[in-house]
């Protein structure tokens, strides 16, 4: 179907998706890591997920559903894995220090 509303969120996906890879070379790979990661894992789901709403607007479905739209639902699984993990990750570390200096 080519609703225009496409067309609009495939343009604000592409300026997120940009913002989000401005982000990871800013950081960099000498600077924190995970933030590295997600900065780099929301950029690419944001730019996949900006092709699936211009094939939607180009009328070419098949290609949508069946192809961009499980890819960029993966992609949001795999940053929202990394990010739980990753925190969870970083609470533990900061309640050992806590225990360590706290004895």
């Amino acid at each position: 179907m080519t609703h225009p509303a496409h067309l609009l969120a495939f343009a604000s996906l592409v300026v997120a998706g940009s913002i989000f890879f401005a982000i990871s070379l800013k950081i960099g790979l000498n600077g924190r890591r995970t933030l590295f990661i997600l900065a780099i894992l929301l950029g690419t789901f944001s730019s996949v997920h900006s092709l699936y709403h211009l094939a939607e607007y180009l009328g070419m479905l098949l290609l949508a559903d069946a192809v961009l739209l499980p890819v960029s639902a993966l992609l949001f699984a795999v940053f929202s894995l990394y990010y739980w993990r990753s925190s969870s990750m970083e609470k533990r570390i900061r309640d050992t220090e806590a225990v360590l200096i706290g004895s």
